[in-house]
């Protein structure tokens, strides 16, 4: 999926996460969220048909037969945080994952060095005072993918604007969220100059985006485990738990072939022991053709997400 078309459509539209049942307060809610037996499993979840986002996230609640306890918003720079739906989400009982972008709603680029040099310290600040006084608990990312938006800078101007990001938010007493550093797949495996070029030297997880769009948009058919594999191999050489941001599978000829696909990525998951994993439930165009990740583009793939997301593993 491309991330531009899913970041620039609409920023209070929310993609559902499952796994981590609330916890009250901001400190309980990170010593849960700190603990290696916990394990977020989820969706992000698309809006058909005219539906409103909190329609989409209890539709989809119903249908998977759990209730979804984080929420994924998109945020760009000139939006304010929290959002309502963000506030919505939380006092719903859900844990929000937040992914605020280097530019504007409008498509204006804030470049990562002019960050980076304290330039937009006043906005950083008033986002900063807008998540502390929210008082719950959130997951939170700073330019998710930031490889494929690189008109914002180098990778070393991401590294520079992230550290910087998290120096004010930390300076302004911003204590209830826990920071992912979200790459694509592709990365951990050496594209793009490799993880470290734009890996910071601060966060809590390590995070990565990969899909099978395999037989329409790729030349393989990747399991999750093939996907995955070198960003698991990095996040355990830095003592860091995996969090799979974005991640789907298309379907194929094969009628039970994403319904496999699924339930390999479940056990990767388990072995694997992630910190969480957020599945792509959307269609959406890439390279010309729409790719179809919804969960139940058959009732063999929603049987067998049911199925994973009623695991044990991810209750």
């Amino acid at each position: 999926m491309s991330k531009g078309q899913m970041e620039r459509r609409e920023f209070l539209r929310v993609s559902a996460v499952t796994g981590l049942a609330a916890v009250s307060g901001a400190v309980g809610i990170q010593d849960a969220l700190a603990r290696r037996d916990r394990h977020l499993w989820g969706a992000y979840v698309d809006q058909r048909n005219g539906q409103e986002s909190q329609k989409a996230v209890n539709a989809f609640e119903s249908m998977i037969g759990r209730k979804l306890d984080v929420t994924r918003h998109y945020a760009g720079w000139d939006l304010n945080l929290p959002t309502a739906f963000i506030d919505w989400s939380a006092h719903a009982g859900h844990t929000p994952y937040v992914a605020l972008h280097a530019w504007t709603q409008r498509g204006e680029v804030i470049p990562w060095a002019e960050i980076a040099n304290g330039q937009h310290d006043s906005r950083l600040r008033s986002q900063a005072h807008g998540l502390k006084s929210a008082g719950y608990r959130m997951i939170f990312c700073f330019h998710h993918e930031p490889e494929a938006d690189t008109n914002n800078g180098s990778a070393a101007d991401f590294k520079a604007a992230t550290r910087h990001v998290r120096n004010v938010f930390d300076h302004e007493g911003v204590n209830n969220l826990t920071y992912v550093v979200n790459l694509s797949h592709n990365t951990y495996r050496g594209k793009y100059g490799g993880a470290d070029a734009w890996m910071p030297s601060r966060y809590d997880w390590v995070s990565a985006d990969g899909y099978n769009r395999w037989p329409l948009s790729a030349p393989k058919n990747e399991s999750f485990h093939e996907l995955f594999r070198a960003a698991h191999r990095y996040a355990t050489n830095h003592g860091k738990r995996l969090f799979i941001g974005e991640v789907g599978s298309i379907e194929s000829s094969d009628a039970t072939h994403k319904a496999r696909w699924i339930r390999g990525a479940r056990e990767t998951a388990k072995q694997w022991n992630i910190a969480g994993m957020v599945y792509s439930h959307t269609g959406n165009q890439f390279h010309g053709e729409q790719l179809n990740y919804w969960v139940d583009s058959s009732r063999h793939a929603l049987r067998a997400y049911r199925a994973a997301g009623h695991d044990r593993f991810f209750d």
